[in-house]
């Protein structure tokens, strides 16, 4: 497939891949080990931003302490259809059908929970998850308050949210690189060897949602935006986050300042006060003036902001509302202007940027 082709597979239009994937021996025994032996496309794509392919590896093996273990196989196939990720939402349904669910029934899962053959508990947790996806307008603590009147422990809601942000980081990385779909997964549920393996592969995953112990108390260190974790300090996603946040401020591949001015563009445009804050504290401490923070936030342009940062703002943008092919063309321009190493890392902090964000709203 030529760089300027696109196809449309289960209506989502798709370009070929954005940057190049990469052999990296450490990450992909480290995905083997997670998956029993296969290493999901995606590894190559983001390997050569270790921050982020950690954060993809320990989302694999993300665990939970609260939430309803049947829902919870449910949330990826949601936030997929709802950010139109080809490649999740092609590999989310690949599993639900190894489990044993019917076409029709994901169908309406993705088009229609009032006919899915759900609770009305998971059917509530499932719409929450589809406006916290689509965030438009961004969901208030008070649908976060409305599941814990169903009796839904506030752990479980951060369980929920967390599962749900996961996944938005998730669809934005496969889908702002164009990762090609996992072909032969999505093919083995029909298949003679698929059928043969289905209940030891859908026991494995069963046994996999199988709820834990919760972590210890979550140590948040001087790290910005950790106030955004204190609802899932008792959780496994809040330690995921948590190191995705340090990794992504600690990495040396785009300057601390670009990456806050991605984080309060996101803010800004999801409408949240508390991390548009924390931008501003953060960026502030960069050297950038409360007047020209306001110009790139209202203008996404201000002349105190280098040429990167001026490459940045409107991306960053773009990233939280998008179609996918229209994003693809956006971010291969983005690695012709300053390279695919920082056009990675960008990908990796924007999509990081939307699921901190709409993690905020168990705050705010």
């Amino acid at each position: 497939m030529s760089e300027a082709s696109v196809h449309a597979v289960l209506g989502i239009e798709w370009h070929a891949p954005v940057l190049a994937p990469v052999k990296h021996a450490v990450f992909e025994a480290e995905a083997r080990r997670h998956t029993g032996g296969d290493v999901p496309r995606v590894v190559g794509y983001i390997a050569p931003c270790a921050w982020l392919a950690r954060t993809f590896l320990a989302s694999l093996d993300l665990r939970f302490s609260y939430a309803d273990p049947a829902t919870l196989p449910l949330i990826g196939l949601v936030a997929s259809h709802e950010n139109a990720c080809r490649y999740c939402y092609g590999t989310r349904r690949a599993m639900l059908r190894i489990q044993g669910l019917k076409e029709l029934e994901i169908d309406r899962l993705e088009h229609d929970l009032e006919l899915a053959e759900l609770s009305d508990a998971t059917r509530a947790v499932l719409e929450f998850v589809r406006l916290l996806a689509r965030s438009s307008p961004r969901p208030a603590r008070a649908e976060a308050e409305a599941l814990q009147a169903r009796g839904l422990r506030p752990e479980a809601v951060a369980e929920v949210a967390g599962e749900c942000a996961n996944w938005c980081l998730g669809n934005r990385v496969a889908t702002f690189l164009a990762v090609p779909p996992e072909a032969e997964l999505e093919a083995l549920p029909e298949t003679f060897v698929g059928r043969l393996l289905r209940p030891l592969l859908a026991r494995k995953m069963r046994k996999n949602r199988t709820l834990v112990a919760p972590p210890p108390a979550l140590e948040v260190h001087a790290l910005p935006y950790a106030a955004v974790l204190a609802p899932l300090a008792a959780t496994h996603a809040g330690r995921m986050f948590r190191d995705a946040l340090a990794g992504a401020f600690a990495s040396d591949i785009l300057p601390r300042r670009a990456k806050a001015l991605v984080f309060a563009v996101v803010a800004r445009s999801l409408g949240c006060g508390l991390c548009e804050g924390e931008s501003r504290r953060v960026l502030g401490a960069e050297g950038l003036a409360p007047e020209a923070i306001d110009q790139a936030l209202a203008h996404l342009a201000s002349p105190a902001c280098d040429a990167l940062e001026a490459q940045l703002l409107g991306y960053a943008r773009d990233t939280v509302r998008f179609r996918p092919a229209e994003i693809q063309v956006r971010t291969r321009a983005l690695a012709d202007a300053i390279g695919p190493a920082r056009t990675l890392e960008t990908v990796g902090v924007a999509a990081l940027a939307n699921a901190v964000v709409r993690l905020a709203m168990l705050s705010t």
